[in-house]
């Protein structure tokens, strides 16, 4: 599924609803791969399974914007307000 933004989705439905194994393409980050856990409106989570990051929280057009957390491989965790994937506030 390819958006007009440029956003580009490969993967699975449940529905008319993206859910379960995909990737996603967005035009901020160079890819988000791994298992899309929960979709409503503009609140979703990923893993990033290529990088070992895990983020849970809030999507604008398809970029990482609004409230969320950024789980590190390392154990490291990012949380506050984030604006176009990057940490802007706690």
């Amino acid at each position: 599924m390819t958006y007009p933004d440029g956003r580009k989705y490969v993967g699975a439905f449940k529905g008319d609803q993206r859910h379960g194994q995909g990737t996603m393409l967005l035009s901020r980050w160079p890819q988000i791969r791994g298992r899309l856990l929960i979709r409503q409106e503009n609140r979703q989570r990923y893993h990033d399974l290529s990088r070992g990051r895990k983020y849970t929280g809030e999507f604008k057009d398809g970029q990482i914007t609004g409230q969320g957390a950024m789980t590190y491989s390392d154990g490291k965790k990012m949380e506050g307000t984030f604006k176009n994937g990057e940490l802007v506030g706690n």
